[in-house]
């Protein structure tokens, strides 16, 4: 609930978390964030520097680290725009990747294990928690590069099949 310690919701509930933050509203998720970033424990990065891009579009604030996951809870506005024509039958033009220790000028065909794709109609002016399996290279991460990317064309020559463009990005640190 949005009253509970957000980090022990977190580290028990893991991705299951997100089912309840996402319900809340913009009020709610902003003191769940400011609880999180005020946070002393080792497994919250919460020092964000380094910002690219449209920072009210998208904007990382703070990550946990739990024992087998890595949640991200970011900003994202209300402007995004998908390609014209659209890529895709559904409606799903934009991904965010978390990558451990990777350069600031990091993409998503770069390091393209570490990403998932976001939904066209999360772009709703609120927080979201993404989350994801823990890599080996994410456990051992000083700090991580938060990247949003709009999918913009098509190449099957990508190992990934996707040309992006930068939404935001920044470094979040321990």
């Amino acid at each position: 609930t949005a009253q509970r310690d957000p980090l022990a919701a977190i580290n028990e509930q893991e991705f299951r978390y997100a089912h309840v933050f996402n319900d809340l509203s913009v009020g709610q998720q902003g003191r769940l964030v400011a609880r999180l970033h005020d946070s002393a424990d080792p497994r919250v990065a919460h020092v964000v520097d380094e910002r690219q891009g449209d920072a009210s579009l998208f904007r990382p604030e703070v990550i946990v680290r739990t024992d087998s996951q890595v949640h991200l809870l970011a900003w994202m506005g209300r402007s995004f725009r998908p390609p014209v024509p659209r890529l895709y039958q559904g409606s799903t033009h934009a991904l965010v990747f978390i990558c451990g220790e990777c350069p600031s000028d990091a993409t998503l065909n770069g390091f393209p294990s570490d990403w998932t794709m976001i939904n066209d109609l999360e772009w709703r002016g609120q927080y979201r928690m993404f989350s994801m399996p823990l890599s080996p290279k994410q456990a051992a991460a000083r700090y991580f590069q938060v990247v949003a990317e709009r999918v913009v064309r098509l190449d099957p020559s990508l190992s990934t099949g996707l040309i992006p463009e930068l939404i935001g990005s920044a470094r979040v640190r321990f």
